[in-house]
């Protein structure tokens, strides 16, 4: 599991298809803080919104902030490469861990 998300079922029809194109930015306001342990955290400077990275989740914000807009499927991709899961997992972990990102508004997605 990706951050500290629950599990969410994986969109079907139109919503899968909107998160698949979907893009996903860093907001300026966010600072990521990496941990000796490999976890890392982040803090929203405006809001004051704290969130807490584990390994996984840590690596797919250093990705996210290595690339402008990435896509969904851009990280779904590179989260199935790096830890060697399977694509339906990737999907239904990240698209939790983006939904926690954005309500935190650590990231900004925008639709096509």
């Amino acid at each position: 599991m990706i951050g500290a998300s629950d599990n969410t079922a994986c969109a079907s029809g139109f919503d899968k298809l909107i998160f698949v194109l979907m893009h996903i930015q860093k907001l300026p306001s966010t600072v990521f803080t990496p941990l000796d342990d490999g976890t890392a955290v982040l803090l929203n400077l405006q809001t004051l919104a704290y969130y807490s990275l584990n390994k996984t989740a840590a690596a797919i914000w250093r990705l996210i902030e290595e690339r402008s807009a990435l896509t969904f499927d851009d990280v779904v991709s590179s989260i199935c490469e790096r830890f060697e899961v399977p694509e339906d997992a990737a999907r239904i972990d990240l698209r939790a861990f983006v939904e926690h990102l954005a309500r935190f508004q650590m990231i900004k997605i925008e639709q096509p």
